[in-house]
């Protein structure tokens, strides 16, 4: 024989457990850079790791013009880190405030590196 008991309704403004603090989460970047030359870019990937860049990245480069593009991820500042390491990316480049410039990135620019271009381009330096 089943149970014809109703269970009773637990109201949504009562949490078991106090919520978590929100977090601010991390932004996507763009930044171009003109007149750009391979070896740059790759120099520019190298010292943006060593001041502890960690994030996600890549590189594109526009077939034509030879313009390349790096798009990193920018978190918050910190009691800890005020600065971000991609800070040094404005006295190379130029950032990029049109969201709608990564769709076209996408489109008409060569990817050379979808993940981890930091990393990957900062390799090549030894």
């Amino acid at each position: 024989m089943q149970s014809s008991a109703i269970p009773t309704p637990v109201p949504l403004t009562e949490t078991p457990h106090p919520p978590r603090p929100r977090t601010r989460s991390t932004v996507r970047a763009l930044y171009a850079f003109d007149d750009c030359p391979p070896d740059r870019m790759i120099r520019i990937c190298h010292l943006l790791q060593k001041r502890g860049y960690c994030g996600d990245s890549a590189v594109y480069v526009m077939p034509h013009s030879g313009r390349f593009y790096l798009t990193v991820e920018e978190r918050p500042p910190t009691a800890d880190q005020p600065f971000p390491p991609t800070l040094l990316l404005e006295e190379f480049g130029t950032r990029i405030a049109s969201a709608s410039m990564l769709c076209c990135l996408c489109e008409h620019a060569k990817c050379l590196c979808e993940h981890d271009a930091v990393a990957v381009l900062a390799a090549l330096t030894m």
